[in-house]
């Protein structure tokens, strides 16, 4: 989970992670906070005695978000509401959804559709944002898509070549080879997609003003 600006839970920065694994849990928590390690000393495990990252939280940071778990679970079922509302209303329309596996339990963050062509997609867009709905192409966020990785596609692992995975003798038979079109169906797919942004403030007002938007543009 991230908890950095404009996520559902923000404290500024930082993040967490979840697992039913205790022994995971363990190195995890060494990883996260090396100290940790030594609050059971007792407990001599040597394959959870190293040198950590030090991600440790502040205390003020958990009470930032220890406050804002009274508001999440209203948020997200108004987006997903929201959402599923929108949903019907493109299908109406004619339009076809992208892909959603678990409807009923992610964050409903984002209303999606997918287009024959990509000049179709964009046409959509301009014609939502006419209307003052906003509307983007994966495409275009730029960091999110791989073409962007520059240190990836060049094999940039590390600030220094001696710690640079892809230098590691042990990574040597893996021939990775990178290239900016080696996943052309997934740039295909977010070429030709439109993601619709949802808001827990959103009102019904302005919810049926985004499916009129929507029903105009198809």
């Amino acid at each position: 989970f991230s908890f950095n600006y404009y996520k559902n839970m923000s404290s500024g920065e930082g993040g967490a992670f979840v697992t039913n694994n205790k022994k995971v849990f363990d190195r995890g928590s060494v990883a996260s906070d090396c100290c940790s390690y030594y609050w059971n000393p007792e407990e001599h495990k040597e394959e959870e005695q190293f040198a950590g990252l030090n991600y440790r939280a502040t205390e003020i940071s958990g009470a930032i978000l220890n406050a804002q778990l009274q508001r999440i679970d209203g948020m997200l079922e108004k987006m997903q509401g929201h959402k599923m509302q929108l949903l019907k209303v493109g299908a109406d329309a004619g339009l076809e959804s992208i892909v959603n596996n678990s409807l009923e339990y992610e964050c409903g963050t984002n209303l999606g559709f997918i287009f024959p062509t990509e000049e179709a997609a964009r046409k959509f867009v301009a014609s939502l944002n006419e209307r003052k709905v906003r509307g983007f192409l994966p495409i275009d966020t730029g960091r999110h898509v791989y073409t962007r990785w520059d240190p990836v596609m060049r094999k940039q692992g590390a600030h220094h070549p001696s710690m640079n995975p892809y230098n590691f003798p042990e990574n040597k038979k893996l021939k990775v080879k990178y290239s900016m079109d080696m996943c052309q169906d997934s740039l295909d797919i977010l070429s030709r997609s439109v993601l619709i942004p949802m808001h827990p403030d959103n009102t019904q007002a302005r919810v049926r003003q985004i499916g009129k938007a929507i029903r105009e543009s198809a």
